[in-house]
């Protein structure tokens, strides 16, 4: 009997306890079930890096080897004229697997098959990302009217995810410009994207990178979002949508295709994920070499009338050979907004005059047009019409319209096949955007200039916006402006000074003879994902004649100085050797490096630095021709150890003095410098010899120096 009462208080005493236990039992139950609630798993297949489950309500699971979930209920859906989304019946019963080989690479596909599609999941054991394929079958007795296709999205009313790690309100998101935000910035709004989005979570490392490959018969739409009654743990709300022109209609047995999606989750570098969408997206769609619109343009309509332009022409001869070779009319020539016909009191001989004399000079004339239209056969009747002025390039500026998701209409597809009719190859015709005009404060034009790292992905027809910088640098300062186009060369973008050429300073006229031509590859920024512009970018060179590596340092911030310092490592070199460093635009040499690369920034301005590994013996560590610093303009480069000698061979431009800086240490001193052009200059300060060669008539020159 006493037992009782003792085991009765022994119940009841830690009974508070014992619920509190439950309770969070529950709580993390319950908080576990919305963060991930897989059904009952079917096949589980080993894809690369990651986990692929395929469950019993056929929908799929992604997760990290260790078994956490990156993405959970995801499945492949129809969106029918009007917007409603209606998933599409698959079944895992009727899952095969099959041998991937395409562009990207080889691996191991699964495929899904019914009666209403076919969704084809691709695997690559090697690579750290998916591609998904679908195609629609309307297995209905009647036509169906479809706006759009998604290869991949999560269920909704919280049965579905994508986990980033940590929570969201950290989650930093990169998403494409839009017609309502058409500058690239990054933040933490989630929402709709054009194309393709980022997003990397700084408590996990995770990088999430959706996008679509290809650009056949419909333009993409991701959409990444959160629903309130959710946690901060996933996005529940994840699709990714191919939008046609117009919806198309689906005839009973007929077949329609979605374009190609990529899918890469948990990588942990961001700019990686990114590259290697776009050497995906290449792989799958080559498209033409962007533009070349480097050139120079009137700053205002006034501005812009024949006789300016021709002085511009005449001004431009002894820019021509450093790759500024495009004179570039903006929109200003036009008799109205929209018209394809020149003002008569301004080109009084139509725009003709103007494009024979910059051909002659062997400059490209590129006319932007301001695209005014409701349907394409505006734009027929318009590129007929300037097809008769003589001009190479024509740059179609969209105006503010927005279609179905954020697609601008007419869609920009419908256009590429009007251009087609027109005869007008891609090349000659790319979509574009009115420069910026300010004021802007240097940080807030990094900002609205897209200065974040965005893969140029697709035709660029088709990616309205994204291969050009808003470059309004008139009330920039020159350390500003240097700044800020440096900016713009280490990114590949092309270059178009606001001003005319005749307004640059002799300063300006050659921080821009340093910036072209464009190397093949464009920088990316070592700290990508953060709030504000980039501050430290790199820009690897390799070459028959050696490697460079090119860092590009910025503050933004105007007052105080900054002191960045960047890891050997994070510029692709190596710890155990010492490297030179050379700052271009002030043409020193800072000396040797090992392990990190500490600099001081001054307010408002940019160092532009160049590595190259100490070789112990004289070496060229610097060339003022271009910004690359020799990688660009060398073809030659040897050492011989025997006599004693270095020799190299570089690309001369006409008139125009180039200075090599070689490092002499010690035990070495120079004795002969010898050239097939002119020496116009020769010192040695310290342990460098700066040697200024001119050759008049340009085309390759040999130096020789003997120690």
């Amino acid at each position: 009997m006493n037992t009782f009462p003792m085991n009765n208080q022994t119940l009841r005493g830690p009974r508070p306890l014992l619920l509190a236990i439950a309770a969070t039992l529950l709580l993390v139950n319950v908080a576990s079930a919305q963060l991930y609630r897989p059904e009952r798993a079917r096949r589980t297949i080993k894809a690369g890096p990651y986990e692929l489950v395929i469950q019993k309500n056929s929908q799929i699971d992604l997760l990290t080897p260790e078994g956490q979930p990156l993405l959970d209920n995801a499945f492949p859906s129809l969106i029918l004229e009007g917007g409603e989304e209606v998933p599409l019946k698959i079944d895992y019963r009727n899952t095969n697997r099959y041998s991937v080989d395409n562009p990207i690479g080889k691996g191991n596909g699964f495929h899904y098959a019914s009666a209403e599609c076919e969704w084809r999941i691709a695997t690559y054991p090697s690579e750290n990302f998916l591609t998904f394929d679908l195609t629609y079958t309307n297995n209905s007795k009647k036509p169906v009217a479809v706006a759009g296709l998604s290869p991949l999205g999560v269920g909704r009313k919280e049965k579905g995810g994508i986990y980033p790690g940590g929570k969201l309100s950290q989650v930093l998101i990169l998403k494409a410009p839009s017609a309502g935000q058409p500058f690239v910035r990054i933040g933490h709004e989630a929402g709709e994207s054009r194309g393709h989005i980022a997003a990397w979570s700084p408590a996990s490392g995770r990088t999430l990178v959706a996008g679509f490959l290809t650009h056949r018969l419909s333009l993409g739409k991701i959409e990444l979002g959160h629903s309130a009654p959710m946690g901060d743990l996933s996005f529940d709300v994840f699709l990714s949508v191919c939008v046609f022109s117009s919806p198309v209609v689906v005839e009973p047995g007929g077949r329609l295709n979605a374009e190609t999606l990529f899918f890469s989750m948990g990588q942990e570098n961001p700019t990686r994920s990114l590259e290697t969408f776009v050497r995906a997206s290449q792989a799958l769609e080559p498209f033409p070499s962007r533009a070349q619109l480097h050139g120079w343009l009137p700053v205002s309509a006034i501005e812009s009338n024949a006789a300016s332009l021709l002085d511009q022409v005449t001004a431009a001869r002894p820019m021509i050979p450093l790759g500024w070779t495009n004179l570039n009319l903006g929109s200003h020539w036009s008799v109205s907004p929209g018209s394809a016909d020149a003002d008569p009191s301004r080109f009084p001989q139509g725009l003709s005059a103007v494009t024979i004399a910059a051909h002659a000079a062997d400059l490209s004339v590129s006319l932007g047009m301001e695209q005014h239209i409701t349907d394409t056969s505006t734009i027929e009747t318009t590129l007929n019409k300037l097809k008769t002025t003589g001009a190479d390039t024509i740059a179609l500026i969209p105006t503010p319209g927005i279609g179905t998701f954020d697609i601008p209409a007419p869609h920009p597809l419908t256009v590429l096949q009007t251009i087609h009719a027109s005869t007008m190859d891609l090349p000659k015709v790319v979509y574009t955007h009115p420069v910026a005009q300010g004021p802007f404060t240097l940080k807030d034009w990094a900002l609205d200039s897209r200065s974040y790292y965005l893969p140029s992905v697709g035709n660029p027809l088709l990616a309205p916006g994204k291969r050009e910088l808003a470059q309004d640098t008139t009330q920039f300062n020159d350390t500003q402006f240097i700044a800020a186009c440096t900016l713009a060369a280490i990114q590949g973008k092309p270059l178009r000074p606001t001003l005319p050429w005749t307004q640059l300073s002799p300063l300006r006229q050659r921080v821009l003879a340093c910036l072209l031509p464009a190397p093949a590859h464009a920088g990316h920024p070592l700290d990508l994902f953060q709030e504000g512009p980039p501050q430290r970018w790199s820009l690897p060179l390799r070459t028959k004649v050696g490697e460079w590596a090119i860092a590009a340092l910025f503050n933004w911030e105007p007052g105080a100085g900054v002191e960045l310092n960047t890891p050997l490592t994070d510029l692709g070199l190596n710890n155990d050797n010492l490297y030179t460093v050379y700052d271009f635009w002030a043409g020193q040499y800072l000396g040797l490096i090992e392990k990190t690369l500490r600099v001081e920034v001054p307010p408002e301005s940019v160092r532009l630095l160049g590595l190259r590994r100490y070789e112990r013996r004289p070496m060229l560590v610097a060339s003022s021709r271009h910004y690359t610093q020799g990688a660009s303009d060398h073809t030659a480069l040897d050492w011989a150890h025997e006599t004693r000698t270095l020799t190299g061979t570089f690309a001369a431009v006409p008139g125009q003095p180039c200075t090599l800086s070689i490092l002499v240490p010690e035990p070495y001193t120079v004795g002969q410098c010898s050239s097939t052009a002119e020496i116009v200059g020769q010192k040695q300060t310290d342990s460098v010899l700066e040697l200024t060669i001119r050759a008049l008539a340009g085309g390759e020159v040999q130096w020789k120096v003997t120690f």
